[in-house]
């Protein structure tokens, strides 16, 4: 997945970072994203999106 990160610019995750990273192929449209823990607690969240080339 890292090249796929170097592709479009984005930032590398740390070795043993907790953070998430999903490379997906969808058929063209419009898209929601939901996030919710499984904890139940509440904060923020940033989602990035990128289209690969």
């Amino acid at each position: 997945m890292a090249s796929s990160f170097n592709a479009v610019g984005a930032f590398a995750l740390p070795a043993g970072s907790r953070d998430a990273a999903v490379e997906l192929t969808l058929a063209p449209g419009g898209y929601t994203v939901h996030v919710s823990p499984a904890t139940g607690a509440t904060g923020e969240v940033l989602i990035e999106i990128y289209e690969l080339p």
